[in-house]
């Protein structure tokens, strides 16, 4: 009995409701059911009186109406752009009450379609876009395909989850017809993306053209101004590719600069832009460079990327190149300036002899050979006891109590003094040394912990920097147990910091490696936090306990509007995944309590304590905990 009819049994009254029966031949009708009671001499409920009339003809008009309303919709959707496509399926799904759907489009140079949007349940992958008729499949709930026809080709299907059952005819010609009228804008889009493409880069090699690369540098130096960093212009020149452009004609010529530029691409980070302005020149962007020993590093490199041989015509060519660097703002402040001084270094470099680089100031040059000096002792500095660990303390925003330390790497240089990283970190990370000096790093603070530990200090998290060679490494988290438990650490105040750019390289491989590293015990943090790209999404993913605000935001604050409202949201937004957030270049009151009121959890930086060696940091550390036993006592 239906629900309904059990409550008129039991109280006098009326009852209308819809329901979809299904006939003996099997199909479906759509029914209105009204039903009233009449009572006994008694009062009391003595039968029910029930009417079923047939409505399956007024739901498919109303349906009709409710489809035609979303066509003139649709229609409306599709003179806007692209990403209103979603939009469109989503107008649909809500017409015809189905769950969700999603757009799958086949993209240029792909066998697979490339997924686009969803929503809802998210329907299986299509197989193939060339089916040529509208598919429903009644397993799991109904889901039905579209493909979004042109002639004979299927630039794309629409696919639909939560339908209950097959569409009727008039139902399927509407969506057949919007599916053509989509099919045509997907063709205008791709067309249109086309022009763009072609209008932005370089037909030849695929790389951002001249015009492209202005705005990205333009661009570039509005944010180097407004975060106070350096950017480095690195012009490049082959260096007798006349030669061979002659000597083999000019399709091998084409095939060579192709190869090149995979070489540059190859070569820099991701987050560099390299450029063909036409010919034989190249030209190649850095952002956030810390000091022109790195963009030395990065040319220095690059030379030998390109000296390493092309194959052609079945034998191998050498080819060298000169390279031209202008840094920002040091050699100007605009992008036709950085651009026109590093073409003057460029020909300095072909002046000494090719196969070489030039800064535009000369008196950077001199970096050359400090680099070249540095490399050769840095190689003897692990095994001569030069490397030292600073400590910086972390301290808690609300209290003041000391939370942790941060162990910084130092280079106590024999003719050169204590370095600090942003000298010796990037040759170090180019030659590989970087591995090696991380384990010395990670070994030396968990025996500092340690030795901290049964000296009867309260426990501290020990924060240690991981350089992306070393995140990349395959052994990284077995040695980093075995380090743990060879030095009788305590894994769990031991905590890893890594960069955005670093996890944002190849995301899914960095949500594996972090889930090892926290099954030993060690904590995770972002450093940096702030200066990179990285998806909320995968922010989410990511086995993470601490967020680290960047310095450059820490250093306008308060003063700075927009730094202090990108410091803010980081704060709430870290707080509502429920991590602790760290600010690091703390130097002055106000910084410290814009920070307060906005309750960050804590900080670091020169307004508590600069970098100590081991022994004051630790005769720090107890200074601190006579004062909370004082505290206490009292």
């Amino acid at each position: 009995m239906h629900a309904a009819d059990q409550q008129l049994w039991a109280e006098p009254g009326t009852q209308t409701y819809e329901a979809t029966i299904t006939l003996p031949d099997g199909s479906q009708r759509d029914t209105l059911y009204y039903k009233a009671t009449f009572t006994g001499p008694d009062g009391l409920v003595a039968g029910l009186i029930g009417t079923i009339i047939d409505i399956t003809e007024r739901q498919q008009a109303k349906k009709r109406q409710a489809m035609e309303h979303a066509i003139t919709r649709v229609l409306a959707a599709t003179a806007d752009t692209a990403s209103t496509i979603p939009q469109v399926i989503r107008i649909l799904c809500e017409a015809m009450g189905w769950k969700g759907g999603a757009l799958w489009r086949r993209e240029a140079q792909r066998r697979e379609p490339a997924f686009v949007a969803d929503w809802g349940s998210a329907p299986p992958r299509m197989a193939s876009l060339t089916a040529a008729a509208m598919q429903w499949r009644p397993e799991n709930g109904g889901s039905l395909s579209l493909p979004l026809l042109l002639g004979s080709d299927a630039l794309g299907a629409m696919v639909f989850a939560g339908v209950p059952r097959a569409p009727e005819r008039e139902l399927t010609a509407m969506l057949q017809a919007i599916g053509s009228q989509l099919a045509q804008y997907l063709q205008r889009t791709q067309a249109e993306d086309a022009l763009r493409f072609v209008a932005t880069h370089d037909a030849l090699t695929g790389l951002p053209n001249r015009a492209m690369f202005n705005q990205r540098l333009e661009h570039a130096i509005m944010q180097a101004k407004r975060h106070r960093r350096l950017l480095a212009v690195l012009f490049i020149d082959l260096d007798r590719f006349k030669v061979i452009n002659d000597t083999l004609g000019h399709e091998f010529g084409d095939t060579l600069l192709r190869d090149v530029a995979q070489r540059l691409m190859q070569n820099l980070r991701a987050s560099d832009t390299v450029a063909r302005l036409g010919g034989d020149e190249f030209v190649v962007l850095l952002e956030e460079t810390n000091a022109p020993m790195y963009v030395a590093t990065v040319a220095q490199k690059l030379i030998g990327a390109l000296a390493q041989g092309f194959a052609l015509a079945g034998k191998e060519y050498h080819l060298s190149a000169s390279i031209g660097v202008s840094t920002y703002p040091a050699d100007g402040e605009t992008a036709a300036g950085l651009l026109k001084n590093a073409d003057i270094a460029m020909y300095r470099a072909k002046e000494q002899g090719r196969n070489t680089f030039q800064f535009y100031a000369a008196e950077q040059n001199i970096h050359t050979v400090e680099r070249l000096t540095l490399e050769s002792g840095l190689r003897r500095a692990l095994e001569r006891g030069q490397l030292v660990l600073y400590y910086q303390p972390q301290v808690e925003t609300s209290t003041g109590r000391i939370t942790g330390v941060e162990a910084l790497v130092r280079w106590q240089h024999p003719e050169l003094g204590l370095l600090p990283p942003a000298s010796f970190i990037a040759i170090a990370e180019e030659t590989g040394l970087i591995v090696p000096i991380g384990q010395w790093v990670l070994h030396t603070a968990c025996a500092t912990q340690r030795t901290w530990r049964e000296s009867g200090l309260p426990p501290l998290r020990m924060s240690i920097n991981l350089s992306p060679r070393q995140f990349l490494h395959e052994g990284l988290t077995r040695d980093i147990e075995m380090i743990v438990r060879a030095s009788n650490a305590d894994a769990t105040h031991l905590e890893l910091e890594i960069t955005e750019g670093m996890v944002m390289q190849d995301p899914e491989r960095a949500v594996g490696v972090l889930r090892e590293m926290r099954n030993i015990g060690v904590h995770i943090a972002i450093d940096d936090f702030g200066t990179g790209h990285s998806s909320l999404a995968y922010l989410k993913r990511f086995p993470v306990d601490n967020l680290k605000i960047d310095r450059s935001f820490i250093a306008d604050i308060p003063a700075d509007r927009g730094a202090a409202a990108i410091t803010q949201a980081i704060i709430a937004m870290a707080h509502s995944l429920e991590l602790k957030v760290i600010a690091e270049g703390v130097e002055t009151e106000p910084q410290y309590q814009f920070l307060l009121a906005q309750r960050c959890d804590a900080y670091q930086g020169y307004f508590f304590s600069k970098p100590l060696p081991a022994e004051q940091m630790r005769a720090l550390l107890e200074d601190a905990a006579a004062r909370a036993l004082a505290v206490i006592a009292r």
